[in-house]
């Protein structure tokens, strides 16, 4: 049980969570947890992380930080996942690999998550969202490999883009929110078509009204940087010593930039 703010740093050797008492390791309301790049976290079988506060997981794109199973040989479902509770608490987890879980992420009643840059694979389930007045905010990740991709369920504020959400062997997504929509546009569902009706790549909907899912990406969601846009104004005040990076919109869509002497482009 985690009662205080505490943080987890590199190692070279990984962290164990063991299982004892309910075999659930806890993160108590007015804590945080704050886990480091490069860290390692290993869950012996059947051990839940379960947060009631705050977590703070941000890797790097060299150094992300790994959750996964302290079998030899792991298979999915060897632990049961990270779970969020009753959290008022923002929780950030960014370049992280969540794998071999019953369910990589759960969240149930108030909780705030936010899911960058990360991987959740090899699970029963990606994301299970099962509550009502959560925010939920996933993007630019991969959920794959899993039984199923994500599952929602209740009313809460789910927003997914530029994932790619395929390969998931029963299906890519089932929705069941009552009443609140959910914004997935700009996902890549393994097609350029988009989800499939039926197989692995499907997509299942209770409520088809509630749930944005068009535009879709034709291939896989890289979430690179858009080139910077850099608004010129011939009343500023400059000297020949000031640069800029000048952007310009091709007709196909595509931009180019040039560093430009600001001095010369207002010819002064």
């Amino acid at each position: 049980e985690i009662s205080s703010d505490t943080s987890i740093g590199n190692a070279a050797a990984p962290y164990f969570f063991t299982c004892w008492g309910t075999g659930v390791n806890t993160v108590r309301y007015g804590a945080t947890l704050t886990i480091k790049p490069g860290a390692r976290i290993e869950f012996e079988s059947g051990l839940a992380f379960y947060d009631t506060a705050s977590l703070s997981a941000v890797g790097t794109e060299g150094s992300p930080i790994i959750f996964t199973s302290a079998q030899d040989i792991p298979m999915p479902g060897h632990w049961s996942g990270i779970s969020f509770f009753m959290n008022s608490g923002q929780n950030m987890i960014n370049n992280a690999v969540i794998e071999y879980a019953a369910t990589s992420i759960s969240t149930t009643y108030s909780s705030n998550v936010t899911i960058e840059h990360s991987t959740l694979r090899h699970s029963g389930v990606g994301v299970n969202v099962n509550t009502s007045s959560s925010m939920i905010d996933i993007s630019c990740s991969d959920i794959i490999d899993n039984t199923k991709g994500i599952t929602i369920t209740g009313n809460s504020d789910v927003t997914l883009q530029n994932n790619n959400i395929y390969n998931n062997s029963d299906l890519a997504l089932s929705f069941n929110n009552f009443s609140v929509s959910v914004d997935a546009r700009n996902n890549y569902w393994g097609s350029p078509a988009g989800p499939a009706e039926t197989g692995p790549n499907r997509v299942y909907s209770y409520q088809p009204h509630l749930l944005d899912i068009t535009p879709w990406l034709p291939a896989p969601a890289s979430c690179e940087p858009p080139a910077p846009d850099v608004d010129l104004d011939e009343d500023d005040d400059v000297d020949g010593d000031d640069l800029a990076l000048y952007c310009t919109q091709l007709s196909n869509g595509t931009n180019t930039v040039e560093l430009i002497d600001l001095a010369t482009y207002f010819g002064e």
